[in-house]
């Protein structure tokens, strides 16, 4: 290795300048014809002219110790192949502005882009020729011998911007953009510390990676995020590379986690109204998370999942291993800061209808769960369509005035989350293309507010020409929640029809007993129920033949576990449901 400081004065004389600049200059430049890099300074007067070699065979993710030029004067920075002789084997150059360069000033120059041709523009438009991004770090801030202070700079030419996240702290920088530098941290230097880098939106992750702070108390450095998101289609540019720049001109890489990025829910919905597929087995990534799972049926699993694709495979149940039975296979991208919710849907099978040019074989549908660039929220809905034989619907959900209209949600479409459901019924309007009225649910979306989940257009409208598949029905499924959908009232096979007389439950949240109001038109033999979340029925109050008019009872909540109930009022071919909750 030469020496990294070699100094060749083209016109002897005066010195141009006796104040002087400390400069580090750091490597980020993804190229892959060039993974080390010479760096010239070019410095002129009217009267002089001083170049500088200032790093011989500087590596991708290298940096030098700080270097000393003169102050107040144009700096030309240089890139050279290695082993370059003079000046003349620039390969790209730019300019920092004398303004930048005063006396007793810390200067950070973090060389960015590419030198190649061929290379993909920046999303943001910003140019990834070579340039340099300035960052002034002057002294440190902090007083304290345990610190360390940072920034992050953002040198992914592919990407508009990185969100850093130092996961011990739950620290999110601001939005770096490519060629930027973010505002200066301070940190405990006290223990081992995960950062996580976000791109573009807080759902999409290059990685997590590990760095012991302890090892670097009282330093200052700078986080650099450099390479290619993709570098398969950038000329094969340098991959993602993080590592922490120090004033003495030292770098520590930080180490990818291996294999296993986080722990995170992942919730799977089976959908498929298939009579000869009663169960099926899910597997992620080859390893088997659900056995036999029911129609209309969600599971949650805790599982390790890593930024990139993963492979999700649906066989039919008590299959035996992941090429046993298999219905479908299929590769999905998996961000790491999101709980990522797949509804298996369609029928197994010979005899059903293709609609409107779809097959109906069994698919996958991976909902987004983001909203507005940010990670999961509660108080969210979303609405999908897997009817099988209906091509494409309108769905009109209406919530204490507030109309949401989902127009043309074609077959194994789902729609952007809604907002929350106000504390009152809520009117669910579903109308098929081929359709002259249109089909009225009634779904209390009380019972639901804060949460998140889908709500769910699912089986077949004409169940006798398909083979006896499961029939129509609309179901909330919560996201994130192991138990059978819900089914919206008035969407079941059973003749019943939902009265528009109201119930009032009182007090609500309950505690030992709760008090039904209701109102009856004519002489009717009453019955009232207690539901669980699943369905079953743990309270039966069977009050008999009751006279027309307004009726109070008082309903046991003892023996009930904290959680949401259904009051179901039966009343010959009427039924009456309203949503409480018990709390101890």
């Amino acid at each position: 290795m030469r020496t990294w400081l070699v100094i060749l004065s083209l016109v002897c004389g005066a010195v141009i300048s006796n104040a002087q600049t400390k400069v580090q200059f750091i490597n980020c430049i993804a190229d892959p014809a060039y993974p080390v890099l010479d760096v010239w300074v070019i410095q002129s007067t009217t009267q002089d002219t001083t170049i500088t070699k200032v790093a011989d065979d500087l590596g991708f993710t290298r940096c030098t110790p700080y270097v000393e030029i003169p102050s107040s004067i144009n700096t030309k920075v240089c890139a050279a192949p290695p082993n370059s002789t003079s000046i003349t084997d620039t390969i790209g150059a730019f300019i920092i502005p004398y303004s930048s360069l005063r006396k007793g000033q810390i200067l950070c120059v973090t060389l960015k882009g590419v030198l190649s041709q061929g290379f993909a523009v920046n999303p943001a438009g910003k140019s990834i020729k070579y340039g340099g991004i300035l960052t002034f770090l002057n002294k440190r801030q902090s007083t304290a011998t345990n610190d360390i202070e940072f920034i992050a700079v953002s040198a992914v030419t592919d990407s508009k911007f990185i969100f850093p996240k130092i996961s011990d702290w739950n620290h999110y920088f601001d939005p770096v953009e490519f060629s930027t530098e973010s505002s200066r941290l301070k940190r405990l230097a006290d223990n081992r510390d995960t950062i996580t880098i976000f791109y573009d939106t807080l759902c999409q992750t290059m990685g997590s990676f590990t760095f012991n702070f302890s090892s670097y108390s009282g330093k200052l450095g700078m986080l650099c995020v450099a390479g290619f998101i993709d570098p398969l289609k950038n000329k094969n540019g340098p991959g993602l590379q993080i590592f922490m720049a120090w004033e003495d001109g030292t770098t520590t890489s930080m180490q990818r986690l291996q294999d296993t990025l986080v722990r995170a829910p992942l919730t799977f919905m089976n959908g498929i109204a298939s009579p000869d597929v009663p169960t099926i087995d899910i597997y992620f990534n080859g390893k088997k998370v659900a056995d036999n799972v029911e129609f209309r049926t969600s599971v949650v699993d805790s599982i390790w999942v890593h930024e990139g694709t993963s492979k999700v495979t649906i066989t039919k149940g008590e299959s035996s291993g992941i090429t046993d039975n298999v219905l479908v296979s299929k590769d999905f991208p998996i961000s790491i800061c999101s709980t990522s919710t797949f509804v298996i849907h369609g029928v197994s099978g010979d005899g059903y209808k293709t609609v409107n040019g779809r097959n109906n074989s069994v698919n996958i549908v991976m909902l987004n769960t983001i909203i507005g660039g940010n990670f999961v929220t509660s108080n969210n809905t979303q609405v999908l369509h897997i009817s099988t034989d209906a091509p494409v619907c309108d769905i009109n959900i209406n919530d204490k005035g507030m109309t949401h209209q989902f127009k043309d949600v074609d077959y194994s479409q789902y729609r952007v989350p809604i907002r929350p459901f106000y504390p009152n019924p809520t009117t669910i309007s579903i109308k098929y293309k081929d359709d002259i009225d249109s089909t009225v649910r009634k779904f209390d979306g009380s019972a639901h507010s804060g949460q998140k989940g889908v709500l769910i257009v699912s089986g077949f409208r004409t169940p006798s020409e398909n083979k006896n598949g499961k029939p129509l029905e609309m179901h909330y499924a919560r996201i994130g929640i192991s138990s059978a959908w819900e089914n919206l009232a008035g969407l079941s096979d059973v003749d019943d029809k939902v009265s528009n007389t109201k119930m009032l439950l009182y007090p609500n949240p309950s505690d030992y007993n709760v008090q039904v109001h209701f109102t009856t038109e004519s002489t009717n033999a009453v019955t009232i129920e207690v539901n669980d979340m699943v369905g079953n029925v743990v309270v039966t109050t069977n009050i008999g033949v009751i006279d027309p008019g307004e009726h109070v009872y008082t309903v046991s909540t003892s023996t009930l576990p904290t959680g949401v109930y259904t009051c179901v009022v039966k009343k010959d071919n009427q039924l009456i449901t309203s949503r409480f909750m018990v709390v101890r």
